[in-house]
Order: structure tokens, then C-alpha cells, then sequence
């Protein structure tokens, strides 16, 4: 298909702006990776694949090389979800991520 229904296609650069690393396959984007949020000294990565595309290393390879561009910029990649969400469980298991915290929460 030439194109997914807007409820499943990633974000587009006009609705999120800044850097997107894309992953494609037969012509489409099924994969993408952005900062969900950046400081001076960190990012935390945002991933999102289609669901017709997951499992098949997708997510895992937009996440490297994005790790890989904010690394370049000096600053720490940090990577979270929630912890039933199997598939990004995967994807910080095949980048070998270190976890450093369990749950938090806010008051």
C-alpha cells in the first residue's frame, strides 16, 4: 500500500517537527523515532510502527539510529515504556538497555 490510515501511520513532520528517523518498506514508512522530549543533557526516544510492520526490528533499528544522533549531540539517550507493552519490551532487550528504574510516580 502507498499509504496507512492517519489512526496508524507514525507522526508526520508537519504535526511533529525536528528530526525523524524513518524506517521504510515497500515505499512506506512503517517506523519512526523522534525525541518525545529533549534537554541540553538528555532525550527520551519516541517510537511508533505500524501495526502491520511490528516484530520485525523496525522500532529496534529507528531507535539506534537515533540513540546514535543524540549521542553525536553529547547528550544521554534514555529510552521508557510501559512495562506490559511487550514490543518496546523487545526493542530494550535487542539494544541491550540498561534499566535503571522500575515505576515512578507523580502527587
Amino acid at each position: 500500500p502507498a499509504s496507512a490510515p492517519a489512526d496508524e501511520a507514525p507522526p508526520a513532520r508537519a504535526v511533529f517537527p525536528g528530526e525523524q528517523f524513518a524506517a521504510l518498506a515497500d515505499g512506506l514508512v512503517v517506523a519512526t523515532c523522534e525525541s518525545a522530549r529533549e534537554s541540553t543533557l538528555a532525550a527520551e526516544a519516541w517510537v511508533r510502527t505500524l501495526p502491520a510492520a511490528r516484530g520485525r526490528g523496525y522500532a529496534t533499528r529507528v531507535t539506534a539510529a537515533w540513540a546514535l544522533d543524540v549521542r553525536r549531540r553529547c547528550k544521554t539517550p534514555f529510552y521508557s515504556h510501559h512495562r506490559e507493552n511487550s514490543g518496546s519490551a523487545g526493542v530494550e532487550r535487542a539494544l541491550r538497555l540498561i534499566p535503571f528504574l522500575e515505576d515512578v510516580g507523580y502527587l
